[in-house]
């Protein structure tokens, strides 16, 4: 499976499995802030586990960099890494359907940015009983993105624009737009996964139910506020914002009218995020592969699997080099790597050839003097 695929089914494993566990388990408390936690980590730690390394975590011991930790269990698997098989039709098939899809979402989601910098080129800076708002006009819910309120007082009562405005201003001081755009971004690269838009929809509902939670802690009337809420049902919304009335009203009357969740509850926090994360993190390291940008050319003596010496010479392009610089060198920078051990090695290099000898070449040298001196040299003792 191309890396590419690879990566997408651990993002998208984790992110169905988070979602599962908000929807069952953390949806019907009233914890929303530690929900909006859980549901940010769930996004991001979706999207980065799959690039951390966790091996050297795992690993009791380093006797080689781990680039060539799997060379040095068996040459001859990686002479056949050298030579693999362009990627199937199939998965370059695939690999085109994603990315379509991700430019179609992400020109979705500028499309969603520049119709929200249209509204707010067309509207005006008002105030009302000490709020601030930018006034618009048509039959637009109520809604706020970034650190503005956007609403047309001409479509609500003067006793219900305090309520909204202090609704709404709630999601700007609480920077809930932040969530949107993440949950939004995570769309564009997991378009295809219904995760992903269930997630969408659980961080845009968890904000909206702690901003009514606020209202009613407020001093808010809950019968006057949740009429509101009736009232405006009818008006349409933009994409990309909290919305005044973006929920279906009995979900948000329900979850108003929920008593506080016990305490003992917020264990499950505790409990289900390590719960989820340590198997996706097995699951990465478990499935992680010998590195394929390995040498071109592998010449080995004698056909039997070699272990790893504890005192290897290497050399690079013809200068002989220390572990620590093995360590650090790229293994993209690599055009070739030769494996010499017993009569041959100490033919080539003497003593210190004894238990053998790794000579690499790279990209950027191998064509230098000194690696084809080097190289004369070799084949005269071979």
């Amino acid at each position: 499976m191309p890396a590419l695929f690879l990566y997408l089914l651990k993002v998208n494993a984790a992110l169905v499995l988070f979602y599962l566990a908000y929807r069952f388990l953390l949806r019907p408390l009233t914890f929303y802030t530690l929900n909006r936690f859980f549901l940010v980590f769930s996004i991001v730690f979706s999207l980065a586990y799959p690039v951390i390394d966790v091996s050297n975590v795992l690993r009791k011991q380093q006797q080689l960099s781990s680039r060539f930790a799997a060379v040095a269990l068996d040459w001859r698997a990686v002479e056949l890494l050298s030579g693999q098989a362009q990627v199937p039709a199939f998965w370059q098939v695939l690999t085109v359907l994603f990315w379509l899809g991700v430019v179609i979402m992400a020109l979705r989601f500028i499309g969603q940015i520049l119709s929200l910098y249209r509204i707010h080129q067309q509207s005006s800076p008002a105030w009302h009983s000490g709020f601030y708002y930018r006034k618009v006009d048509g039959r637009v819910n109520p809604f706020s993105f970034w650190q503005t309120a956007y609403l047309n007082p001409q479509k609500h009562r003067q006793e219900e624009l305090t309520a909204i405005l202090r609704h709404e201003h709630i999601h700007v001081h609480q920077w809930h737009t932040l969530d949107v755009l993440l949950s939004e971004a995570n769309l564009v690269l997991c378009w295809f996964n219904p995760g992903a838009w269930l997630l969408k929809q659980a961080v845009q509902e968890n904000l909206e139910f702690f901003t009514d939670r606020q209202m009613l802690q407020s001093g808010m009337n809950s019968k006057a506020y949740q009429y509101s809420l009736v009232r405006i049902s009818g008006l349409s919304h933009a994409a990309l914002v909290n919305n005044f009335n973006f929920l279906t009203i009995k979900k948000r009357i329900t979850m108003m009218n929920k008593k506080q969740s016990p305490l003992m509850h917020v264990v499950r926090y505790a409990v289900l995020a390590p719960l989820i994360a340590a198997p996706m993190f097995a699951f990465t390291a478990c499935s992680e592969e010998p590195t394929a940008a390995a040498p071109n050319i592998i010449q080995v003596q004698p056909s039997v699997q070699v272990k790893a010496p504890a005192a290897v010479v290497y050399y690079i392009d013809g200068k002989e080099v220390t572990n620590d610089a093995i360590k650090k060198l790229d293994s993209k920078k690599i055009e070739s790597m030769k494996v010499l051990k017993g009569e041959s090695a100490v033919k080539a290099f003497g003593d210190k050839g004894g238990k053998g000898v790794i000579v690499i070449t790279t990209k950027k040298n191998q064509h230098s003097t000194q690696v084809r001196q080097f190289n004369e040299k070799l084949k005269g003792t071979q």
